[in-house]
């Protein structure tokens, strides 16, 4: 497996990306710790994906829609992925960011795939955003 890239970026424009697009109400000293790792990081997964640490409490992972892999088996991995780096790492929530051209054409698919792999948790949330709205620097630009 190839060796993941870390990055840290300018926070003010990821916090931003994590307090207004993701809805995130972390506390503004959690905001100002944001690392980023990129690569193959979901088993099962057929696309990079950005691993944002928020201040050691939050974690998110953005991944680009899937051109050709179902989305329900992109959900599945990626949440089993994230819960369990979540639980091991002890972070107190995982958010999973699809990142699309189009969100409506593809929010109700992955809202079903979410409901179907997620057992009731509430430290787990999906977000389905438009791609104009993720920072460049998460998407590798």
């Amino acid at each position: 497996m190839p060796v993941p890239y870390t990055r840290r970026v300018e926070p003010s424009a990821l916090a931003r990306f994590v307090r207004d697009v993701l809805g995130c109400g972390c506390p503004e000293e959690i905001l100002r710790s944001i690392s980023i790792d990129r690569g193959r990081l979901v088993p099962g997964l057929d696309a990079d994906v950005a691993r944002l640490d928020v201040g050691g409490r939050l974690l998110v992972y953005v991944a680009p829609a899937p051109a050709s892999q179902p989305i329900d088996e992109v959900v599945a991995a990626a949440i089993a992925a994230g819960t369990g780096e979540r639980d091991r790492l002890a972070f107190n929530r995982f958010r999973f960011v699809i990142a699309t051209a189009d969100p409506r054409a593809l929010e109700e698919s992955a809202r079903a795939a979410f409901a179907a792999c997620n057992r009731p948790d509430e430290r787990v949330h999906l977000h389905v955003v438009d791609l104009a709205d993720v920072p460049p620097a998460v998407l590798g630009h």
